[in-house]
């Protein structure tokens, strides 16, 4: 990923050629363009990313450290940023409280609602929605005006008290994707807390049904910690992505005639191979019959399609059903847009 506004330059550029079929890979999983947990090549992006994804770690630590009444292990307190380390305060008697309940055994049914009384008591003490929706919200948004930014080759569009006098002068597209970035990163960390409530749950009743003691359920919420954490650690990534990407989409105005240019990232799977250096007509978001093959947009995602060439049942997966070119393609892509005018002859 460029690190500068200048233009990047892809390979073998080409012209608004339509996918034919048979040519997409067929691969049944999309490679990692990159380590979920290495650095991004762009600096800036990658401090919203870690930003991003601050918010969600720290709840999940604080959750089910809280649950067992310990400390967070210590790999996940050295991850901590020095200025959220420090866990907040719960008072004496609910610190540890799920486990010391689940210690001492009972009916499954009176066990069940103690369990969840006391889950919906740390989760609303530790996952303050304002807060983590703000911030969240707050990062994808400086992440879209990042691109924006990049897009018109402007500096670097500035720290949060600026945005709202930017938003004020921002056209209409720009306006629709800030909505759906901000609405894309509320809705992430709803179900981030929705998903902790219910994980947490699992693994005390999965834990009591198999007669386990304080050492095995441990271990089962460190596991259910760690999914959950590499779920939200892909949510930050795909999230940052679509929003700088969104930006830069939004910037300019499709009735003045721009393209994007698909630059592949390093290490790219087959499907952002694929579209290397193609050359995408940049439209409206609310134009009637876009063609995905030869347009882009403000909004257009993958989100519901899929890189695997049949589903589970053998059904050979229709063109509508495969991606398409969107950034990002698929969670972790690394791939970007250069723009530029269109060029008549």
């Amino acid at each position: 990923m460029p690190t500068s506004s200048a233009p990047a330059r892809a390979r073998k550029p080409l012209r608004l050629v339509a996918r034919k079929p048979g040519l997409a890979p067929t691969a049944a999983a999309v490679e990692r363009e990159r380590a979920m947990w290495g650095p991004n090549p762009d600096r800036r992006l990658g401090a919203i990313e870690e930003g991003f994804y601050q918010v969600g770690f720290q709840f999940l630590a604080h959750l089910y450290a809280a649950a067992l009444g310990v400390k967070p292990p210590r790999q996940l307190r050295k991850a901590m940023m020095p200025n959220q380390s420090s866990i907040p305060p719960i008072p004496e008697n609910e610190w540890g409280a799920i486990a010391r309940r689940y210690q001492a055994g009972g009916n499954p049914l009176a066990l069940r609602d103690e369990w969840g009384q006391l889950i919906d008591r740390l989760v609303g003490r530790l996952f303050h929605q304002r807060t983590q929706e703000e911030a969240s919200s707050a990062l994808a948004i400086k992440a879209h005006w990042l691109g924006r930014a990049r897009a018109m080759s402007e500096a670097p569009a500035g720290e949060p008290e600026h945005w709202p006098e930017a938003v004020s002068r921002a056209n209409k597209a720009e306006l629709y994707a800030l909505e759906w970035t901000k609405t894309r990163a509320l809705e992430g960390c709803r179900d981030l807390a929705e998903n902790a409530r219910h994980g947490l749950m699992n693994v005390l009743i999965s834990s009591r049904e198999a007669g386990e003691g304080a050492g095995p359920l441990a271990r089962r919420c460190f596991d259910t910690f760690a999914e959950l954490n590499r779920d939200w650690r892909r949510l930050a990534l795909t999230e940052t992505a679509a929003a700088h990407a969104n930006g830069q989409l939004a910037a300019v105005d499709p009735a003045e005639g721009w393209e994007a240019v698909w630059v592949t990232a390093a290490g790219a799977c087959p499907w952002c191979q694929h579209w290397n250096g193609r050359v995408y007509q940049v439209v409206a978001a609310d134009v009637p019959r876009k063609d995905g093959d030869t347009q882009i947009w403000v909004g257009k995602t993958n989100y519901g399609r899929s890189g695997a060439a049949k589903t589970r049942d053998g059904r050979a997966r229709t063109a509508w059903e495969l991606y398409w070119a969107a950034v990002p393609c698929h969670p972790n892509c690394s791939c970007t847009l250069s723009l530029r005018r269109i060029k008549h002859k």
